[in-house]
């Protein structure tokens, strides 16, 4: 009796309620696993409940309880696990998501400056340069910005010469 306490630390749940009662030279015992997983399910398990002698239940309480336990643990983890996993897909579902919406405004933006009247590629060059780095940033394959990119480079440093060389 006196591992009590580390004979139920060691069927690994974290938090247990426990009631006993006494009646009649018997004693009831509830051991009521909890769980820190948010499904509410696992929040309405009932306890498992035994009854015997108070000698019985000194020799044989810990024989009784370690397989159930095993796996309630089983069950517990599992559940954390998958809702540990939930969390990190609904953070990249979430992420990828407001990627995508930033891509289509600076998309939106970059066509917007090009299609603008007083647009001029040989002064405006830069500021169509910078919106097209931007958006390959975020996607190194965009083809629209690649091809802006390569137009307006041709700006930043225009060689008057360039075809008497060849």
């Amino acid at each position: 009796m006196n591992q009590f306490f580390s004979s139920l630390e060691k069927t690994g749940i974290r938090q247990l309620g426990l009631s006993i009662t006494y009646t009649d030279g018997e004693v009831s015992v509830s051991v009521l696993p909890k769980s820190h997983a948010d499904d509410k399910e696992l929040k309405s398990l009932r306890p498992l409940s035994l009854r015997a002698s108070v000698e019985e239940m000194d020799s044989k309480f810990f024989e009784a309880v370690q397989r159930p336990m095993e796996r309630t643990k089983t069950m517990f983890d599992s559940v954390e696990a998958y809702e540990a996993s939930l969390k990190v897909s609904e953070g990249r579902t979430a992420k990828a998501k407001k990627q995508k919406e930033s891509l289509g405004k600076k998309t939106t933006a970059l066509q917007n400056l090009i299609k603008e009247k007083d647009f001029n590629p040989m002064k405006d060059h830069e500021r169509a340069i910078k919106a097209a780095k931007e958006i390959l940033a975020l996607d190194p394959d965009h083809k629209e910005a690649k091809k802006v990119l390569e137009q307006m480079s041709q700006y930043e440093s225009p060689n008057l010469f360039q075809d008497a060389d060849r």
